[in-house]
C-alpha cells in the first residue's frame, strides 16, 4: 500500500519496499517521477483540477520483482487560496510487455478512501493491436463516419495542454530505456499530433478531452525525428486510466 504501520514487518523476500526522498537528497528515477507526473496530469484530467507537481516524497515498490508503484506525490492547487502542499497518491503497475504498457489503479488525494475495483475492463474500441502511425490525416476522413474520428491538435493546444509533452516524454523514455539509458533530453520539440476517437463532440478541439483517445505524435529531440503512438483507455472507473506506447524508427540526418 501506499502507507505502513511503523510496527509492521516487511517481509525480506517477497513484499513491499518503502523509499524516502528529502527535499535535497537524491530524487527517484526519471521512471517514477514520469509515472507520479503520470497520475497527476489524470487526477487533474478526471476532476478538472489545476493541481501542479512539485516532487516524490516517498515510493513504494515490490520486490523482488518491481510491478506495482505506490507513488506519493507533493502536489500544489494553482487554484487554490492557501499556500499548502497537497498529498496526491497514485497506484501504477508497468506488466512485463516488451512494450510500454501501464495501469493507473489508484488516482486520488490522501486520505480519501475509494473502492477497491479491479481493473478489467477497457474501451471495447480500443482492444487488440496498436494502430500505425498516421502522419497526416486520412483521405476518407471527410466521410461522415472518420471526418468525426480524426483532428490535427493545434499548436496553441499543444501548449496549453502540458500532458501532451508528458505523453511524448514516455515516448522518448521507451526510446532512451531500449538504449540503457533513462535520462531524458530537456530539448524536444513537438512537430505535430494527430488525435482519433470516437467519442462525439460538436467541436473538434473538444477530441482532447475524450477519455478513450488515440494520439499520433511526430517530434525531434537528440537531433533526431521520432512517431510515436500512444493510446489511452479507460474503463468508466475513476482514477483507472491505462495507457499504452509505441515507437517507430528514429529518422536520424545523414
Amino acid at each position: 500500500g501506499f502507507d505502513f504501520k511503523p510496527d509492521v514487518c516487511i517481509p525480506r523476500l517477497e513484499g513491499y519496499s518503502p523509499f524516502y526522498f528529502g527535499e535535497n537528497e537524491e530524487q527517484p528515477p526519471t521512471e517514477m517521477v514520469l509515472y507520479g507526473r503520470l497520475g497527476v496530469h489524470w487526477f487533474n484530467f478526471e476532476q478538472k483540477r489545476k493541481l501542479k507537481f512539485i516532487r516524490i516524497p516517498k515510493l513504494n515498490t515490490e520486490h523482488p520483482f518491481s510491478v506495482s508503484y505506490f507513488i506519493t506525490v507533493e502536489v500544489k492547487d494553482d487554484d487554490a487560496a492557501a499556500a499548502d502542499s497537497l498529498t496526491l497518491q497514485t497506484l501504477v503497475r508497468r506488466p512485463s510487455f516488451p512494450e510500454l504498457k501501464l495501469l493507473m489503479e489508484r488516482c486520488r488525494i490522501k486520505p480519501a478512501e475509494i473502492s477497491d475495483h479491479s481493473f478489467n475492463c477497457f474501451y471495447q474500441s480500443f482492444r487488440g493491436c496498436m494502430p500505425t502511425f498516421l502522419s497526416e490525416l486520412p483521405e476518407e476522413a471527410d466521410d461522415d463516419d472518420d471526418g468525426v474520428r480524426f483532428y490535427e491538435v493545434q499548436t496553441k493546444d499543444i501548449d496549453n495542454n502540458d500532458w501532451l509533452r508528458l505523453y511524448t516524454e514516455f515516448a522518448l523514455f521507451q526510446v532512451c530505456e531500449a538504449g540503457s539509458h533513462s535520462f531524458l533530453p530537456q530539448q524536444i520539440k513537438i512537430k505535430k499530433i494527430l488525435v482519433e476517437t470516437r467519442e462525439p463532440h460538436t467541436d473538434p478541439s473538444l477530441k482532447l478531452d475524450s477519455m478513450n483517445a488515440i494520439f499520433h505524435i511526430s517530434f525531434r529531440a537528440n537531433s533526431c525525428d521520432y512517431t510515436s503512438v500512444v493510446r489511452r483507455s479507460t474503463d468508466g472507473i475513476s482514477g483507472h486510466m491505462f495507457l499504452e506506447v509505441e515507437n517507430f524508427s528514429p529518422q536520424v540526418p545523414s
